[in-house]
């Protein structure tokens, strides 16, 4: 675990750098994905996590506990919960650990008042259309409940909620990434997932938040990327959002970087990002891929193949900084940089003023252990 910690603490800004962004404060690891008997600290990508009766729920995810995946190590998808009590300043106690219905990686999760909802996602036996609502019983004993599966099955996905209906869009299905959202009523979940207005364009690994403004209740859909035309992914700088009442979305201000699989989230001014990949090894690796596809010449395929193993190997981590939109500037700022290694691939947890970013992927194939907080001043 010290030589991860060091790993983490690389790439830190120095402590006069950290003062002159006031808007982000106290960062910390804040806990790690250990349990009773575990032989390893180990984390994992595309998690399901969220609050819920003052508790964090970290599940589900993938990883690679027996060697990087360019080396021959096989992903696997898990199924453990981390139930951690949260106390003051934002303080996490594991106070247990649970399973999954079945082993889950990479769905659209968001929290609500009755629990937490998980919409697709994939595992070892494919992509998943199932939904579930998590919550804790009583006793703290973890509850899954049954919900309408949604229409199609579907990966990479992002999700929210107005308090009284969630939202699905985007992500990967049998025939690629998709621009379709979904919606379902909380009140009469038995209706099922009805079709709702399609993002602007076709859509994974992006951010769907939903912000109350005036009484006015907003979703924002913010970076991601899809597949082109020539196979290669495009990865996407576009903010937009639109206000549920009139069912058209408006493309607001481009953020200052295209980006994909960061976190974010609401926040009193408007929205805040917390870094994500801009895709220049992913786009040279993907490249390498489709070239090593398409040669018919064994002595190049294994060139290229020795040259996509050394990129990935050596991949520099993610874009650590820290980015916030002003809904009435409509303009986009700098906010900081995150302290630790900026990890990928999994949701930003909103509680109270504090913000925790559980696990994620921190280089190609590398899983993070850490929950990181911040507060929000």
């Amino acid at each position: 675990m010290l030589i991860f910690l060091l790993m983490m603490m690389q790439t830190a800004e120095p402590v006069a750098a950290q003062q002159a962004a006031p808007v982000l404060q106290h960062w910390k690891l804040a806990a790690d994905l250990t349990h009773a008997g575990a032989a390893a600290v180990q984390g994992v990508a595309g998690p399901i996590t969220g609050v819920y009766d003052n508790c964090l729920l970290v599940a589900g995810g993938a990883n690679f506990p027996d060697g990087m995946p360019w080396l021959g190590g096989k992903k696997v998808y898990q199924q453990r919960v981390y139930i951690y009590a949260i106390q003051k300043n934002a303080e996490l106690l594991l106070e247990r650990t649970g399973l999954l219905p079945e082993p889950l990686a990479y769905a659209a999760v968001c929290s609500t008042a009755d629990g937490i909802v998980v919409a697709g996602g994939e595992s070892a036996k494919g992509l998943s259309k199932a939904c579930w609502l998590l919550s804790l019983s009583a006793t703290g004993q973890l509850q899954t409940t049954a919900l309408p599966d949604l229409p199609v099955a579907t990966t990479n996905a992002a999700a929210c909620t107005d308090d009284r209906y969630v939202y699905v869009g985007g992500g990967e299905t049998a025939a690629g990434t998709t621009a379709a959202m979904y919606r379902l009523d909380l009140q009469a979940p038995a209706a099922g997932w009805k079709s709702w207005i399609a993002l602007p364009q076709p859509l994974s690994h992006f951010v769907l938040l939903h912000r109350k403004q005036q009484g006015k209740h907003i979703l924002f859909a913010a970076a991601g990327r899809y597949k082109q035309s020539n196979g290669l992914s495009a990865f996407s700088s576009k903010l937009y959002s639109m206000d549920v009442t009139s069912k058209a979305w408006t493309s607001l201000a481009d953020m200052p970087v295209a980006l994909s699989a960061g976190t974010a989230v609401v926040t009193k001014d408007g929205l805040m990002l917390f870094g994500g990949d801009t895709g220049e090894t992913f786009y040279q690796v993907e490249a390498l891929i489709q070239s090593i596809a398409q040669t018919k010449d064994a002595a190049q395929a294994a060139k290229l193949n020795e040259q996509k193993i050394a990129l990935q190997s050596q991949h520099p981590g993610f874009h650590q900084q820290v980015y916030q939109y002003h809904v009435d500037s409509k303009r986009w700022k700098e906010a900081g940089r995150l302290p630790y290694a900026t990890p990928v691939t999994t949701i930003a947890v909103p509680w109270k003023q504090w913000v925790f970013i559980p696990s994620g992927e921190v280089k190609a194939g590398v899983r993070s252990p850490y929950i990181i907080s911040v507060k929000l001043h």
